[in-house]
């Protein structure tokens, strides 16, 4: 007949036992910030987040300069009335391969967070990332070149003083880069003054796991009459047990 032997194991070990696989997740929160975003989350928030520059400088609401992210054809269909437009693109994504001593990373995802599941308390939830660098494209267009150098250098004050707003929106870091030769477009009978600026943009992908806590494990094991139990102190019950090979 099988004999149970109970071990029990201190929860603050942290033995997990796996319940759901490590997948990717867009926006998963973590305790320590705000929702995670990647890169179309930040292109989302420079639009919003241009409004409201343009909201506090009270300027009519006629007068705002939208952010789109549209191609040439598009613009010129729906934007020829428009005097002022600004318009972006992703130029390339790429590991986020360095670290602040310039060891490579990892290629696999890093520990970021651990801390119980706040829906199940025998849960524990391990939350890990990826970091990505995107570099970020944004071109002024404007019917006036005087009005175009304006709102270049208008965008790139407006982008450094909502550096604090992405990264406490889960955006991890926003730095200029450079602004490009300017030039001159000509869509239909239109021309256009453009104005190039150019940031880098680490985001990061989150992964989530969700392990299992262990309070106990049962082990079986088949010994019959073989197993040999040995009273070691009496006042604490406190016993060992052996297979008596004899």
């Amino acid at each position: 007949m099988a004999n149970p032997i109970k071990i029990d194991i201190d929860r603050e070990y942290g033995l997990t036992i796996r319940s759901g696989a490590l997948g990717a997740i867009a926006r998963d929160h973590s305790k320590s910030g705000d929702y995670s975003k990647d890169i179309n989350g930040f292109l989302d928030l420079v639009a919003e987040a241009w409004e409201d520059f343009q909201n506090r400088y009270a300027v009519p609401a006629a007068n705002w300069v939208p952010v789109k992210y549209m191609r040439p054809k598009e613009f010129v269909e729906s934007f020829e009335s428009q005097a002022n437009v600004i318009l972006f693109k992703v130029l390339s994504r790429k590991r986020h391969n360095n670290t602040s001593d310039g060891e490579r990373r990892p290629r696999n995802a890093e520990l970021r967070e651990q801390f119980d599941d706040p829906e199940d308390d025998n849960n524990i939830v391990t939350l890990s990332g990826q970091k990505r660098e995107n570099i970020v494209e944004f071109e002024i267009w404007s019917k006036h070149s005087k009005k175009a150098n304006q709102l270049a250098l208008e965008f790139e004050g407006f982008m450094n003083a909502y550096v604090w707003y992405f990264t406490s929106k889960g955006i991890n870091r926003v730095w200029f880069e450079e602004r490009k030769e300017d030039r001159v477009e000509i869509t239909g009978a239109t021309e256009w003054s453009v104005r190039t600026l150019i940031y880098q943009v680490t985001t990061e992908l989150i992964y989530k796991e969700t392990d299992r806590k262990l309070s106990q494990i049962t082990v079986r094991h088949d010994t019959g009459s073989k197993l040999k139990t040995t009273v070691i102190n009496e006042k604490t019950g406190l016993k060992e047990h052996s297979i008596d090979r004899g």
